[in-house]
């Protein structure tokens, strides 16, 4: 086997275990080498069975955040995972649905349930500041922020599953 076939077989098994992190990408990458190549994948579609692990823990995410939320736990925490969730959903619908993906679309998302600019951008902030295990900073959100967020996770989350399941 060579080299270059070696990364191919990679390259299609994180396509297959991963794709809603790994097509984006691909779809983004400007080749220097192997352009074919590149034009190959960048347009291959996420199959069923490669969203059921993405599927699941989803669910287990949404689970364990919900608790959180119960639990009135510190605002980071309860952020941290939902922005995280929150981007592989609208990363995975514009997957399906063969859509570019954009940082103006996703923060659509937070304006069209009612976070100002200001509340989306403190979303960002915190989530940014957990990311890179630095301290979060002061932020005017609520709990019932953190609720509103949960919302918009589960319904877009809703969404997918729903296209999903309609995949071969």
């Amino acid at each position: 086997m060579t080299a270059s076939h070696g990364t191919v077989e990679q390259l299609e098994n994180a396509i297959e275990v991963n794709p809603s992190f790994i097509l984006p990408v691909l779809r983004e990458s400007r080749p220097i080498f192997n352009g074919d190549l590149l034009e190959k994948y960048r347009n291959a579609r996420p199959s069923k069975k490669s969203l059921e692990k993405f599927i699941e823990t989803t669910e287990s995410s949404l689970a364990i955040t919900q608790r959180l939320l119960e639990l009135q736990s510190e605002l980071p925490s309860i952020i941290y995972p939902l922005i995280l969730r929150l981007r592989a959903v609208y990363l995975t619908e514009a997957l399906l649905d063969g859509k570019e993906h954009s940082t103006m679309g996703f923060m659509e998302l937070l304006f069209k349930a009612g976070f100002s600019r200001k509340q989306a951008s403190e979303l960002i902030a915190v989530f940014r500041c957990v990311r890179g295990s630095k301290p979060a900073p002061k932020t005017t959100l609520s709990h019932q922020d953190m609720i509103r967020l949960f919302d918009v996770v589960e319904d877009s989350y809703q969404r997918v599953g729903g296209k999903w399941e309609k995949l071969a």
